[in-house]
């Protein structure tokens, strides 16, 4: 497993494509209805592509004559910075790395100055919420302790926290089971593991910075997730069970009036029209049945995916010559081994160096398809 600059980008455009792909497949109500409760499966394939953008021993390369070979030549070309150049590539290089960096921190930063507001907030008291919280824990087979927290900022009710849990609750005034919805669906998004997907995403999106389908993947994961605890709550309602939880996630809507809560929180009823309309459809309808055969499919459909976006691997045409000089070498100690698109040349048995087309003074050396097979012959 390698990761070099054409590896990165061939794992960004294939990544990119294949986000692409979820999104069209999210908005589709048949598409939504078929992947059901397995979408995470196919989303986790692309975080996992652009956290590791590397070519494997599988992967097949292609060679670009234009368009990357032109753009490797501006890479290369040589700008001044500061009194010292620097090429092109390294500048943006620099860039990128900075400004990662940069978001990286702020987002740590965040999560830490967080994390001190929140336990400066008053808790819940209430023996009607520590009621909640037991009987969604009886109901869940968990024994998980969740703090409640008064949090006058927060529009809507939310979740914060990768090992200590707090559910933060806004001045609104719930009554009677809209505390049971509010609290099961926010232990839901806990028990789904959402939040560590939630700070998985958050993090490509900061070293990702500069591709704009990373924030597609971050709202298509947000709104998969809202579902997903949506048709899990509402599984074992019944239909005016239904119609006062929707009545429920409705009034924390009007409550958030559509303002943005900091991104590392999952809320209760994010601003979003269409993926609201989507979630009513599910808890309605009730169409996003577990089935084996669709797990099953849905991980293997989502590992071929990935195998495929991995497979490829597009490089730039490099007009090389051999380094050195050197003259009719010795075919019987000197020797050419097959790669994906390139050759590599041994000169008198050592590596001296490595070539994309055959001729002089190497056209009339043996090709062989790796170094086993060499050392098989002799």
């Amino acid at each position: 497993m390698d990761i070099s600059p054409t590896s990165l980008l061939s794992g960004q455009i294939s990544s990119t494509i294949l986000i692409f792909l979820a999104c069209f497949i999210l908005k589709n109500s048949r598409g939504l209805k078929f992947v059901g409760r397995y979408a995470h499966i196919f989303l986790a394939a692309i975080v996992v592509r652009m956290a590791v953008p590397a070519e494997f021993k599988f992967t097949v390369t292609l060679i670009s004559k234009r368009i990357l070979t032109n753009l490797q030549d501006l890479m290369l070309y040589e700008v001044g910075m500061g009194g010292r150049k620097c090429s092109v590539g390294q500048a943006l290089l620099a860039v990128w790395a900075v400004t990662a960096a940069g978001r990286l921190f702020l987002l740590l930063w965040e999560y830490i100055r967080f994390l001190q507001i929140i336990n400066q907030c008053p808790r819940y008291q209430e023996q009607g919420i520590l009621d909640a919280i037991q009987r969604v824990n009886q109901e869940c087979g968990k024994r998980k302790k969740f703090e409640v927290r008064f949090a006058p900022f927060v529009q809507t009710p939310a979740i914060f926290g990768l090992v200590r849990p707090v559910i933060l609750m806004p001045g609104t005034d719930y009554i009677g089971e809209d505390y049971y919805y509010i609290l099961k669906h926010e232990m839901l998004h806990y028990y789904h593991h959402d939040m560590l997907a939630k700070a998985a995403c958050e993090v490509l999106c900061a070293i990702y910075w500069w591709n704009p389908a990373v924030y597609l993947l971050r709202r298509a994961a947000a709104s998969i997730m809202e579902i997903q605890v949506d048709c899990s709550l509402a599984s074992g309602l019944s239909p005016k069970e239904k119609i006062s939880y929707m009545e429920c996630i409705v009034k924390a809507m009007k409550e958030g009036d559509g303002k943005k809560e900091a991104e590392l929180l999952i809320t209760f009823a994010p601003g979003n029209s269409s993926v609201m309309k989507q979630r009513f459809q599910c808890i309605w309808e009730g169409q996003w049945e577990q089935k084996r055969w669709k797990g099953a499919a849905a991980a293997l459909l989502s590992v071929l995916l990935y195998i495929a976006s991995a497979s490829i691997i597009v490089e730039p045409y490099y007009d090389y010559e051999l380094p050195g000089t050197f003259s009719d070498p010795d075919p019987e100690t000197s020797f050419l081994i097959e790669k994906d698109g390139y050759y590599e040349f041994y000169l008198d048995g050592e590596y001296y160096g490595y070539c994309y087309e055959i001729k002089e003074p190497v056209s009339e050396l043996k090709i062989y398809k790796s170094m086993e097979e060499r050392f098989n012959e002799k």
